[in-house]
């Protein structure tokens, strides 16, 4: 077993094999000296680590050094992958070069640096649109997917859209389904004055004389090739995406069955209308939705969602295989968090939440502690209450965290959030069979053990909790706090 570094220089790709083993079929240069730990997680928040390598290579007869000043030490930004025999564990870009040791040459690669930090939305220049009012030029246009109204609440435009040219008012930079209401600054509805003029630019704008430098809107977002109307969450990460970002994204048929079974169509709205980056972007999507967003190791966006009741272990982790280490992590009884208010149908213009409705609850025999949940991109109160009730599960039981150890040739098809069974001696539930779900994966400096830490989330297949709202008589059928798996803390 030995490490492969494929680097990509101007002048084209080379390999390199770590000093004294078989080069890379039978090519490459023999330069690695060592390779840094390889960690890929995502955190309790639902952001995920930045990824880095830090790789040192032989500079033997100046090799390096010559190459560093020809054309090709414009290396910075390009690409760098780190192989474990055949597995890409590694896919990111050269962001730092140390220059230190003259015998040696050092690269740092990582993968947040490049692509997300970028901003999916831009701003509107008078170099786009001559005739701009001065007020509006740098603002943020807007990015609308699924239904943008807040008719049946304010009902005076959850967007605006800014005027670019005489009687014309630039209201998103993709093409939108239809317009539902239209309003001027003073509030009246002016919608039968409005025409949308989906643009052979790829933009959508709407029609008005006015003299208004805005307006505002409530519409149909983004449309698919056919012309249908975006709706489905899974569906609406992939067409930003497609339309705005750079990424490859794997799990959307996956994550789109899922939120179909769950009832998430046509109450999701995700609207972008300031300086948000795509990392940002990614970690609000997975509070909302109640899913992972996460790094893969070939470079990919991973996306996946839990099928709460039926969730099936894709892999067994046999006792024998796993490190004699475990930690739990026990939440203290005053952190515990068992009532959420939800914030959802956000009013994107004027920045406040439409609805906010009485506290959704666990039964408990302690205080109770209260948060706000941000549902952003949530305008209907069943799915509100959904996610509410699988973040709060996770708020009021224990969180048990599990740390193991694979060789290679067991853990290397194993991947972040992959949900697999694993059996331990010791710990809460000794001997028995829990279903885990990987948080992070590390690979040792020498490629032959890889680390793992992982939730226990057995609990989201036999039930929640005992839960209701204030608001209505709708009491979901969940665990009863009385089971032991609940009790724990008690």
């Amino acid at each position: 077993m030995s490490f492969i570094v494929e680097l990509h220089w101007p002048s084209g790709i080379e390999y390199y094999t770590e000093i004294g083993k078989k080069l890379h079929n039978g090519q490459g240069k023999a330069r690695i000296i060592s390779i840094s730990e390889i960690t890929r997680a995502i955190n309790p928040d639902k952001s995920f680590e930045n990824s880095v390598a830090n790789i040192e290579l032989a500079n033997t007869d100046g090799y390096f050094s010559k190459k560093m000043t020809s054309s090709d030490q414009y290396i910075l930004g390009n690409d760098l992958k780190i192989y474990n025999d055949s597995t890409l564990i590694f896919s990111g870009k050269i962001s730092d070069i140390p220059r230190s040791n003259p015998n040696v040459f050092q690269i740092t690669a990582d993968v947040n640096k490049f692509g997300y930090s970028l901003k999916p939305n831009k701003v509107i220049k008078k170099s786009d649109f001559p005739n701009v009012p001065a007020e509006n030029e740098g603002k943020y246009g807007n990015i609308i997917l699924g239904t943008a109204s807040d008719e049946g609440g304010n009902a005076n435009g959850i967007i605006t859209a800014y005027k670019v040219d005489t009687d014309k008012y630039l209201l998103s930079w993709h093409h939108i389904h239809s317009l539902i209401k239209v309003y001027d600054s003073s509030g009246t509805d002016i919608t039968s004055s409005c025409t949308l003029d989906n643009n052979a630019d790829g933009n959508a704008y709407i029609t008005y004389t006015s003299s208004d430098n805005e307006i505002y809107v409530n519409c149909y977002g983004m449309i698919n090739s056919s012309g249908d109307l975006i709706v489905n969450p899974a569906r609406m990460l992939e067409a930003i995406n497609d339309k705005f970002g750079s990424f490859t994204i794997d799990g959307i048929t996956d994550a789109e069955s899922i939120f179909t079974s769950r009832g998430y169509e046509n109450g999701a709205v995700i609207i972008i209308n300031d300086d948000l980056s795509w990392e940002e972007v990614f970690k609000n999507y997975a509070i909302n939705f109640d899913c992972l967003i996460f790094q893969k190791s070939n470079g990919n966006i991973g996306l996946k969602v839990l099928d709460w009741g039926t969730e099936i272990a894709t892999k067994r982790i046999k006792e024998v295989y796993v490190d004699d280490k475990t930690f739990e992590n026990w939440r203290d009884l005053k952190e515990i968090i068992n009532e959420y208010r939800r914030m959802y149908w956000y009013h994107f213009r004027n920045n406040f939440f439409l609805r906010s409705p009485a506290d959704i609850s666990a039964t408990t025999k302690w205080q109770a502690t209260t948060t706000d949940i941000d549902l952003r991109y949530i305008r209907e109160s069943d799915i509100a209450r959904d996610v509410a009730s699988r973040l709060i599960f996770f708020k009021r039981n224990p969180i048990i965290w599990y740390s193991f150890s694979l060789p290679k040739n067991k853990g290397d098809d194993i991947e972040l959030a992959d949900v697999i069974e694993f059996r331990y001696k010791n710990g809460l539930y000794p001997n028995a069979w829990r279903m885990i779900q990987i948080y992070r994966k590390t690979y040792s400096q020498n490629g032959l053990i890889i680390n793992f830490e992982a939730m226990d989330i057995t609990g989201i297949n036999t039930g929640l909790i005992q839960l209701w709202d204030e608001n209505d008589d709708n009491v979901v059928l969940l665990k009863d706090e009385s089971d032991p798996e609940c009790n724990v803390l008690l």
